[in-house]
């Protein structure tokens, strides 16, 4: 649900209010997933938000959420909390790869 918001939020260019959610899923304890990340890291990208992009990776790497083994063919993803395994989506790769790209030297 988290992540729906995020995305709605974005779509109306309130990156601060999706930004919000996103922080307070993780203070709440709702698992925040590849989608919630890639969620977003999309608004954030969008709004040109390159601080606060940073802060979403270094969260993503200390919650250990990316892409990883998981049944079935093709890639996916995973959270150490136990999650089900997830797709990895498309938008994924390009976020953060534009994020990357941007980032180099932030983090």
């Amino acid at each position: 649900m988290g992540s729906a918001a995020i995305v709605a939020l974005g779509r109306c260019q309130n990156w601060a209010a999706a930004f919000q959610i996103w922080k307070d899923m993780g203070e709440l304890g709702e698992p925040r997933n590849l989608y919630a990340y890639t969620a977003m890291l999309t608004v954030l990208r969008d709004s040109q938000r390159w601080e606060e992009s940073a802060e979403v990776f270094r969260a993503m790497r200390d919650e250990e959420v990316g892409p990883g083994p998981g049944p079935g063919p093709g890639p996916t993803a995973h959270t150490v909390r136990g999650s089900p395994p997830l797709p990895v989506i498309g938008t994924s790769c390009t976020a953060l790869c534009a994020l990357v790209v941007r980032l180099n030297g932030i983090i």
